[in-house]
């Protein structure tokens, strides 16, 4: 079962919203712009009738659940990849006995810190990098590889202005996109080439012959479906995170909303948090610029401000389920950290988190469907081990 959201493909989709460029780079120019596009989409959506609140995951999740019902099914399972695990994760919280198991790839916890994980997003990137440095100096093969020109990433992280993009350095808010220089003007781009990129958008071919007859009937298949790598208009057209069929599918297309209404944005937090110890080995120029990020993000966030203050109520506290649940994260993913999935799995009871150093986002994408048809099928026979899931990094 592929199912379309409320506001995405087929159901209901939202109207796009415009997408406004500042006349030069300045923060000021770019903070004034996001405002002002902010302000255009609200307004467009209210003067389209559009009752946002009724478009949010937990709206989803009961549309879900109706859906169970008119076909006669006594539980679903859940496979849930980024967005999708949030989506999952809500539904055992307003349905639990509706949930046979759970099946989570990079989880998002509704309980995260939005501040926190906007630190994590960035900052993480720098740790792995680092870490990574680390284990290729220790290879032979790998400093032949790169001629043992190995970079220095605390003294990258310390320059001002911080460049994103080294070998493209038109300004400070400058960052390569699939081989396309964009500017930060356009600061939701690095939202979605996250999901892009990590390869959350299988077609729905794959999804339909993904699993065993057995289970076809026993799961429901919530996970990125979305399109190909959109072309730089298509990006333009769903900047304010409103979905269309010119968007990335669900999973990308009301994300940027969903961010803003259910999780909120606070830049003076991330401000605040960014000069605890935790965070010391941030460079000054890189400090700078993800606190510019968080003022951005606030900004693009704020005529969704009253709507954010309408449906988070519950919302945002911890899921509690008895469920099978089944966890897996990777060990170098900055979208869905690894904390993230230690901090949903501390109010479910019956979980058992799955930990990999060869993935990024989307753990069981990133395997042979070989490979994920096991898991999954292991998974809802709770048969699912450490040497079950051995075939993601086997290779």
């Amino acid at each position: 079962m592929a199912i379309g959201q409320r506001g995405t493909t087929h159901s209901f989709v939202l109207p796009q919203c415009p997408s406004l460029s500042p006349s030069n780079d300045t923060l000021d120019a770019i903070l004034d712009s996001e405002r002002k596009s902010s302000n255009l989409c609200k307004k467009l959506l209210d003067n389209a009738g559009i009752t946002l609140s009724a478009f949010s995951t937990s709206s989803g999740v009961r549309d879900v659940e109706a859906l169970r019902i008119a076909l006669g099914f006594p539980k679903f399972s859940f496979y849930g990849i980024s967005y999708g695990t949030e989506f999952a994760l809500d539904y055992a919280r307003q349905f639990p006995a509706s949930v046979d198991r759970l099946l989570l790839d990079s989880t998002i916890p509704p309980n995260q810190d939005m501040a926190e994980s906007h630190i994590d997003e960035f900052s993480d990137i720098l740790r792995y990098l680092k870490d990574l440095v680390l284990r290729c100096k220790a290879s032979a093969q790998c400093l032949t590889a790169y001629a043992g020109n190995v970079p220095n990433f605390d003294q990258l992280s310390s320059q001002t202005p911080f460049i994103v993009v080294k070998d493209n350095p038109v300004s400070r808010f400058e960052l390569l996109f699939r081989g396309r220089s964009a500017g930060m003007s356009r600061i939701k781009r690095i939202q979605f080439a996250a999901m892009i990129e990590a390869g959350v958008s299988p077609n729905v071919t794959y999804n339909a012959q993904l699993l065993d007859t057995k289970y076809s009937q026993k799961l429901a298949l919530w996970r990125g479906l979305g399109v190909p790598i959109p072309s730089d208009a298509q990006i333009a057209a769903v900047e304010m995170g409103i979905g269309g069929e010119g968007g990335t599918g669900f999973s990308a297309g009301i994300n940027s909303f969903l961010n803003c209404a259910e999780n909120g944005f606070d830049a003076a937090r991330a401000t605040s948090l960014i000069t605890d110890a935790s965070y010391s080995y941030i460079g000054s120029g890189l400090r700078q610029w993800i606190n510019d990020l968080a003022r951005i993000r606030e900004a693009g966030c704020s005529a969704f401000k009253p709507v954010s203050d309408s449906i988070q109520g519950t919302f945002k506290a911890p899921v509690q389920s008895a469920a099978k649940t089944w966890i897996f994260n990777s060990t170098y993913d900055s979208a869905t950290p690894l904390k993230h999935a230690q901090l949903a799995k501390q109010s479910l009871s019956d979980a058992m988190l799955f930990e990999f150093p060869c993935t990024a986002h989307g753990v069981l994408v990133s395997a042979s469907p070989e490979c994920e048809n096991a898991i999954i099928t292991a998974g809802l026979d709770s048969t699912l081990t450490q040497e079950s899931v051995g075939c993601v990094c086997g290779n």
